[in-house]
C-alpha cells in the first residue's frame, strides 16, 4: 500500500511540474526561422510572441555571415539597433546603428581589405558629418550612401509597362482611386519578388482592394530592375510602388526604397 501512495503521489508531482512546452515558456520561447534562398541561408529569430521584435541573420553556403540586422518590427520592416554587413571575405564591410529605421550615430563602411572606405555621423536620420577615402587612404568627395532602385526606362518605362499590362488584362481604371501602393523586394541581382498590397488595405473598401490585387496579378512579370546600391555595392531593398491614377489611365509612377 505504502509503495502505492508513494508512485501515486511522484505521478501527481510530474504532472504538476513546470515544463518547457507550458503556455508560459511558449510565449517567451524564441522562434527560429531559416531558409535556404539558393547563394545564402537566411536565419530569422523572432524574440517576442507578436512576430515583431526580430533578428535578421543571413550566411554563406559555408557558414560566414553576411549581415545582421535587428528589427523593431519586422514586418513594416522598422530597423532599430545594430546593423552589420560583412563581405565575403569576413571581413567588415558596414557597422552603424538604426533609430526607429533612420541612421542614428556613428556610420562606417570598409574595403575588402579593411581599410576605412566612409566615415558619417548622423542623428535621427539627419547627416552630421561625412568624410570618404580611397583604398590607399587618401581623402575623397563622398557619393551618395544609398541610391535608389530603377525600373528598366525608369519612370517613364515603368508607366508604358502598366499601361500596356493593364489594357491587355482589360481592367477598368474609370472609377478606381487616385492612387494604388504596392510593397515588393528588389534583390541584389535586380530580379523583384514578394510583390503584394500593404498590409492595411485590408481595411479598405472591398473595390479597392480587388483593384490593388489587380494590379499585382498584372505585374506578376517584369523585366529586372537596377538594384539598389549602399556605397556603391548592390544590396537587397524593400520598395515602395505608388502609381498615380487619373482619367482611367496610369498617370504617374513612383518607387524608392523604405528599407533594406
Amino acid at each position: 500500500m505504502y509503495s502505492l501512495i508513494t508512485l501515486l503521489l511522484a505521478l501527481l508531482l510530474n504532472s504538476t511540474a513546470p515544463t518547457d512546452d507550458t503556455p508560459a515558456k511558449r510565449r517567451t520561447k524564441q522562434r527560429v526561422y531559416r531558409t535556404d534562398l539558393g547563394d545564402h541561408i537566411e536565419e530569422i529569430t523572432m524574440h517576442d510572441r507578436h512576430g515583431k521584435v526580430a533578428t535578421v541573420r543571413c550566411f554563406d553556403r559555408t557558414g560566414q555571415r553576411l549581415s545582421e540586422i535587428h528589427y523593431q518590427d519586422y514586418p513594416l520592416r522598422l530597423r532599430h539597433g545594430q546593423t552589420r554587413f560583412w563581405h565575403r571575405s569576413g571581413q567588415l564591410q558596414l557597422a552603424c546603428d538604426f533609430k526607429k529605421s533612420q541612421f542614428n550615430g556613428p556610420l562606417a563602411t570598409y574595403y575588402e581589405d579593411g581599410s576605412l572606405k566612409r566615415r558619417e555621423q548622423y542623428r535621427n536620420g539627419k547627416l552630421r558629418t561625412s568624410q570618404c577615402f580611397s583604398q590607399d587612404g587618401q581623402a575623397q568627395p563622398c557619393k551618395p550612401l544609398l541610391t535608389n532602385v530603377e525600373f528598366a526606362g525608369g519612370q517613364a518605362g515603368f508607366v508604358a509597362f502598366l499601361r500596356d499590362r493593364l489594357d491587355h488584362r482589360r481592367i477598368n481604371l474609370v472609377d478606381a482611386p487616385a492612387f494604388v501602393t504596392l510593397r515588393a523586394t528588389v534583390h541584389k541581382d535586380g530580379t523583384l519578388s514578394g510583390l503584394g498590397t500593404l498590409y492595411n488595405v485590408t481595411l479598405r473598401p472591398e473595390p479597392e482592394q480587388v483593384l490593388n490585387q489587380q494590379f499585382v496579378n498584372a505585374m506578376a512579370t517584369m523585366p529586372p530592375w537596377k538594384p539598389a546600391e549602399l556605397d556603391n555595392i548592390p544590396i537587397e531593398a524593400y520598395i515602395l510602388i505608388s502609381v498615380s491614377l487619373r482619367n482611367g489611365h496610369v498617370h504617374q509612377v513612383h518607387y524608392e526604397v523604405y528599407a533594406f
